[in-house]
């Protein structure tokens, strides 16, 4: 049975430099296989950054329209025109005015020529 062919080849796959060969072997297909995985995800990664910026480019978009629309919505003469036509507001009249101060201090003068 020493001489059979099957006991030969194990005998030949044992010795040690086909060892070192066979884990190279495995070693290169693991290797390979992690390079394989880290593009996958690198790739996957990439498609995931670009949906984001695409996102942020829709809400980038949309906040300078509302930017837009809210600078016309609060601008002086807006607010004017609705004071006015719909609130019904008017400016006071010189008679109607009534400034209200301190009665003490650097300002009591001008306060005092103003009731006058």
């Amino acid at each position: 049975m020493k001489n059979s062919p099957l006991v030969k080849l194990l005998t030949w796959l044992l010795q040690w430099k086909q060892l070192q060969v066979a884990g190279l072997v495995v070693l290169i297909g693991v290797s390979a296989v992690g390079v394989i995985y880290a593009a996958h995800l690198t790739r996957a990664q990439y498609s995931k950054l670009q949906d984001l910026e695409k996102e942020q480019d829709l809400l980038d978009s949309d906040y300078e329209r509302l930017l837009l629309e809210q600078g016309a919505w609060a601008g002086y003469a807006r607010v004017d025109e609705v004071s006015r036509n719909k609130l019904g507001m008017k400016a006071p009249s010189a008679t109607d005015l009534v400034l209200v101060g301190r009665a003490s201090g650097p300002n009591a003068r001008q306060l005092e020529r103003v009731k006058r």
